[in-house]
């Protein structure tokens, strides 16, 4: 890495191992866990343009899990770790192969008992003992008493523990065949060499296996040190987390290189100060926990200095800004100092808003009557400024993936990036600033006051009196900076070629204990269960992926690169992509997302329980509608450019130290969940949720819900027309959404149609994956994918399609708005269209929306 990359880390200390990590807590909170796998994996020449790690260790094991104790027992010939596929799209040849085992093919009785015991042997050979049964209390007691050993391989008994060995498995089959824990039908015959297994006894399994203590584990190591995207750090956590993959079993892992556009400050290139009186801004945080943090900075900002009077405009929304011009506030050529979240949650917004009313520089500060929590007056928010309402992804390989070799555009023509510098600032270093417009321009009051106990009065500043400042921001510019995406998959059994994708990424501003590595840790210890099941014989119907992105504090580059990489076989096999992100950074349940998923969702509500309360989080979710995806998260590229259907999960409302360095293990362990309560119910719903979707006969999708949705949308869109058209009133300004209307309508009746239409080849299915012939099979599967391609219909894929002016955005429901924060923002085409004051257009998107959801709802039917 070089001395410059290197610049945006304080010093560069030295990363710690894993078990160095844990080894650091009380002996009392490890218990008998220590952790088996090595830290990072073996050097791979993809990762180019770093400084290999060398960080590697030897690790003992007492821990208990299936795979640990299966996979110490096979010896090195036998490939511990799994040859690694290509996750976008499975080699035909292999899926052929691969799917031997989900052929029926006519046996003998004695070839079929001779399948299900061999079967069940491998299945106990890989079962470990609870680690209650492990430790021994006698010996706790007394340790130094031990018992004699016994020659037990001697060669003269070796037959006798085999005839035992053979007695032992003949009646535990025995006893499994029955009492129906094992069926001899469906999935489970052994002409398929699988076992089937009870639903509801693999659900309640996984809910009573989690632990929550591994998850504390899982934490703290991610936490241990920083990891911005493109930096060692971030890299020695992508290469754990594909060991640790390959540690659960997961039958192919691969770590996937982008090459993106990022940027890191220069060293001393970064400034902001007033030039008389001289006063200089203190920038960075301070340390936490005696770690060396990350330098402030925002991502994708433009390099370059601004110098220029100050004005506050509040959160720098455009309505802001036109209050400023009403009060008489000119712009041109001013820095402008904002509020961080408010009435414009998007920060490349605030800028944005800021360079179209020209100012020269921009700076954001994290403001604590806002944040929710008693905010330290030293942090600071960093962020991202790359418009990822215009386009997300790598700024200059807009719709295809950033290879090493992929044609670039310029960045003067990115339409991602913004042209005036930026920095984030502490609430300490704005009071200053604050302080500083006193007498200068218009005294302002009310919701553009800042601060909990800020006692001075709060002006706008003016541009022919205010103090001068200087905004410096020189940045290291990388347009092929290496990025690393971490996959692995579980393939199912079925319809094997469909998947579920659960997300989640992996770097961070600093430390990241609730933003990212709350969703982290639970992603990894739901994928270590998991791992233990196919361990033991069980298999998904539907394959499951579960991907750590890199970069998406860089406009999500490793999400939306990876699906622009896989882009067709994603709208053709994916079903479902599953995001977690912020996980834990509160007490109440959220989430968001396409109608389709909430039959799911609330199945898996209905058996997790609140920590707090007790009650299923079911009943406490109520009669609510699942809202809307916004923008701003990992599921942009899969919902609004695949069309897959997309979900949100986290628990929320407590406010953190959101992109700060205070986000940390510590402040987690202190303040944000102490006793891991929320990241075990978190983990609960993301099994059940994975259970529901890649592993019910028919995906629980309720199409008439999407209907329902449609009819709130159309009202809340009217809504919006309304308030606009009342606020510039003229002759054009009325939008006719009467074909939007009827298109609704018949969709409503055909997608009920299809939600209870009956067809023959139901009556032979079960709850488990089994029981259908040929044509039955045939049809359920094509039910399932007429319903998970229902909003890839939805998309604009046409030439020149897309939304009108951002035609990276193919869905003509769920895009963000253009100038939208992070709420939803349905409709987009024709909100951009009234928002811009184009009636006409507006009604062109109408009937461009109106044909999209009557092909969509017809192709369910047919």
């Amino acid at each position: 890495m070089s001395d410059e990359k290197r610049s945006m880390l304080a010093l560069d200390p030295p990363i710690p191992t894993y078990e160095e990590t844990i080894a650091s807590r009380a002996p009392s909170d490890v218990g008998e866990h220590a952790e088996t796998s090595q830290l990072l994996g073996d050097r791979r020449s993809g990762t180019r343009g770093y400084r290999q790690p060398t960080v590697e260790s030897e690790r003992s094991s007492l821990e208990s899990s299936f795979l640990e104790d299966f996979a110490s027992s096979r010896g090195s010939g036998d490939g511990l770790e799994p040859e690694i596929e290509q996750m976008g799209i499975l080699d035909p040849g292999e899926e052929e192969h691969g799917n031997d085992r989900s052929r029926r093919r006519p046996g003998r009785l004695r070839q079929n008992i001779s399948k299900r015991i061999s079967s069940i042997t491998m299945s106990l050979s890989s079962i470990s003992l609870p680690d209650s049964w492990k430790v021994n209390p006698f010996k706790k007691c007394f340790p130094r008493f031990s018992i004699p050993e016994v020659p037990c391989f001697s060669a003269g008994l070796i037959p006798v523990y085999r005839f035992l060995g053979v007695v032992v498995v003949l009646i535990v089959v025995y006893t499994l065949l029955a009492t129906d824990a094992i069926s001899m039908n469906g999935p489970g015959n052994p002409a398929n060499g699988l076992i089937s297994f009870d639903p509801e006894v693999v659900k309640q399994y996984v809910k009573d296996t989690l632990d929550k203590d591994k998850i504390s584990h899982y934490l703290e190591y991610l936490t241990s040190f920083d990891h911005v995207a493109g930096t060692r750090g971030d890299l020695v956590l992508a290469k754990w987390v594909e060991k640790e993959f390959r540690s659960f079993g997961l039958e192919s892992v691969e770590l996937i290189e982008y090459f993106a556009y990022v940027n890191y400050p220069k060293p001393g290139g970064r400034k902001v100060a007033i030039i008389d009186p001289p006063w200089e801004a203190v920038l960075e945080e301070p340390k936490t926990e005696g770690k060396e943090n990350t330098l402030v900075f925002h991502s994708h900002s433009k390099s370059g200095s601004a110098t220029g009077p100050l004005i506050y405009a509040n959160y720098g929304s455009r309505e802001d800004f036109f209050e400023l011009e009403k009060k008489g506030i000119d712009l041109k050529g001013a820095i402008v100092l904002v509020r961080n979240g408010g009435t414009q949650p998007d920060r490349s917004l605030k800028v944005k808003a800021a360079q179209d009313k020209g100012a020269a520089g921009c700076i954001l500060f994290s403001d604590p009557k806002t944040e929710g929590w008693d905010l330290p007056g030293d942090a600071v928010q960093r962020g991202g400024v790359g418009l990822s309402n215009w386009l997300v992804g790598d700024v200059l390989t807009p719709g295809y993936a950033a290879e090493e070799d992929s044609v670039r555009i310029k960045k003067e023509d990115s339409p991602g990036l913004l042209q005036i510098p930026s920095l984030p600032l502490s609430w300490n270093d704005a009071q200053h600033l604050l302080k500083s417009l006193k007498g200068h321009g218009k005294k302002v009051e009310g919701s553009w006051e800042a601060g909990n106990n800020f006692n001075e009065e709060i002006w706008t500043g003016a541009m022919d009196s205010s103090p001068k400042v200087q905004l410096d921001n020189l940045q290291n510019e990388e347009e092929k900076q290496p990025v690393f995406n971490v996959l692995g998959l579980i393939k199912g059994y079925d319809d094997y070629k469909k998947r579920i994708t659960i997300g989640n990424h992996r770097d961070a501003w600093c430390f990241g204990a609730s933003d990212p590595n709350s969703g982290t840790a639970i992603m990894l210890e739901v994928a270590r269960i998991f791992g233990q099941m196919v361990e033991v014989g069980w298999k998904p119907s539907r394959s499951i992926i579960f991907a750590s992105w890199d970069a998406k504090e860089y406009n999500l580059i490793g999400s939306t690169e990876y699906v622009e990489d896989n882009i067709e076989s994603l709208r053709l096999h994916g079903m479902a992509y599953v995001n977690l992100d912020t996980a834990i950074a509160g007490t109440k349940f959220s989430a968001s997302g396409s109608p389709l998923l909430q039959t799911a969702l609330m199945n898996s509500l209905e058996m997790v329980d609140d920590p707090q309360t007790s009650e299923p989080l079911r009943k406490l979710w109520g009669d609510k509608f699942l809202p809307g995806l916004g923008s701003g998260g990992d599921w942009v590229a899969w919902q609004n450019y695949a069309g897959v259907s997309s979900i949100d999960l986290g628990f929320t409302g407590g406010g953190f130290p959101h992109h700060s360095c205070y986000d940390s293990y510590d402040w987690m362990k202190t303040r944000g969940d102490p006793d891991f309560n929320y990241h075990k119910a978190m983990a609960q719903v993301l099994a059940m949720l994975i259970l529901e979707l890649a592993d019910t006969p028919q995906l629980p999708f309720n199409m008439t819900n999407y209907a329902v949705a449609l009819d709130r949308y159309t009202q809340d869109l009217e809504g919006f027309i309304d308030k606009k058209a009342k606020a510039s009133p003229s002759q054009d300004s009325h939008v006719d959404l009467s074909k939007l209307r009827e298109a609704i309508a018949t969709a409503h009746s055909r997608l009920y149609e299809f939600d209870t239409k009956h067809e023959p080849w139901m009556d032979q299915m079960g709850t488990v994956m089994g029981g259908l012939d040929n044509y039955g099979t045939i049809h359920r599967n094509s039910r399932n994918a007429r319903m998970s391609n229902f909003e890839e219909h939805l998309l604009d894929l046409d030439d020149g399609g897309g939304l009108p002016g951002r035609p990276w955005f193919k869905h003509v429901v769920f895009s963000p708005q253009a100038w939208g924060g992070a709420e939803p923002g349905y409709f987009p085409g024709i909100r951009d269209a009234v928002d811009k004051g184009h009636w006409k257009l507006a009604q062109e998107q109408v009937e461009t929306i109106a044909k999209r959801i009557n092909r969509a709802s017809w192709k369910l039917l047919n």
